[in-house]
């Protein structure tokens, strides 16, 4: 067995091109089929920073009294409702496809908030 030099390995290639032509065009199709093919997925995340009162008690009567993870649970509901949802779904244009055949039902439960722990979410935004 003897090496090949640069020019016999590119005219060996170019005898054979076939054999490395089809299977890229094979799999452009492939990947352009799949691509069309799947239906378009939406991902969204938000942080709320939320801090505790920084000016002394002693100078400003805190007006809430409830706790931070109370507050931030009233948020959700508000956030998470049909009717902001449905707003989203229409001003943004997502899911026509799901819009047209299934209905805006259908929409907004693809739309609606999946509730992770802190940790997946953390986990899940690096």
């Amino acid at each position: 067995m003897h090496n090949l030099t640069s020019g016999e390995l590119a005219r060996a290639v170019w005898r054979r091109r076939g054999w490395f032509l089809v299977p890229v065009f094979i799999a452009l199709a492939a990947a352009a089929a799949l691509i069309y093919g799947l239906p378009p997925t939406y991902q969204a995340s938000t942080l709320v920073m939320v801090e505790r009162q920084k000016v002394p008690s002693d100078y400003v009567k805190a007006t809430i009294t409830t706790s931070m993870d109370d507050r931030i649970h009233t948020l959700e509901p508000q956030v998470n409702n049909r009717e902001t949802l449905e707003r989203m779904i229409r001003e943004l244009d997502l899911y026509p496809r799901v819009r047209r055949t299934s209905g805006m039902d259908t929409a907004v439960a693809r739309a609606s908030v999946h509730h992770r722990p802190p940790e997946g979410a953390r986990s899940s935004a690096i």
